[in-house]
């Protein structure tokens, strides 16, 4: 019998602007209320410069500095083990969420998937809620390969991930 995972490790999925954010913050209230401490990460806090920590100077020629440093705060609260870590990225493909997936389990956290996408998802409503920042062809690619996740393992074994991640972790 294996050994227990009793921390949590929740991926946020859905599109920019399908308030990830807001559902991040609903969780990490939820756990605080019984006593869990956790921590929220997101690659947006990399450009959150406002007094109010709204978004300012978004450049998303800047992107893979910001998720390349959620990634590396995940990965240290993974070492000092806090509960929950509360991942709020798009996370629409697989690959994006394999080196959370792979260290979390990894480190032995319960991994779990909360999806803010459905059939009826429409990408031009997130294309508004960002105010036109990124293209509405995004939107659209990011429905069209968004994938539900049934099990943890179809990320783990996944090629396309595996393969983009094999010397990196």
């Amino acid at each position: 019998m294996g050994r227990r995972r009793w921390r949590k490790l929740i991926i946020l999925r859905g599109l920019p602007g399908s308030r990830k954010t807001d559902k991040a913050n609903e969780l990490l209230k939820y756990f605080k209320e019984r006593g869990m401490y956790g921590i929220i990460v997101s690659a947006d806090d990399y450009f959150r410069n406002g007094p109010n920590g709204e978004i300012v100077n978004f450049d998303a020629r800047k992107l893979y500095a910001a998720h390349k440093e959620a990634l590396e705060k995940a990965l240290d609260a993974m070492l000092r083990k806090e509960n929950p870590i509360i991942i709020d990225n798009i996370n629409m493909e697989f690959q994006y969420m394999y080196p959370y997936v792979f260290r979390g389990f990894r480190k032995r956290y319960w991994i779990e998937f909360v999806d803010l996408m459905d059939d009826n998802v429409c990408p031009y409503d997130s294309y508004r809620s960002c105010k036109g920042k990124i293209p509405l062809e995004k939107f659209e690619k990011w429905k069209a390969s968004y994938r539900k996740v049934k099990h943890i393992y179809q990320i783990l074994h996944d090629p396309v991930s595996k393969s983009k991640w094999k010397y990196r972790l």
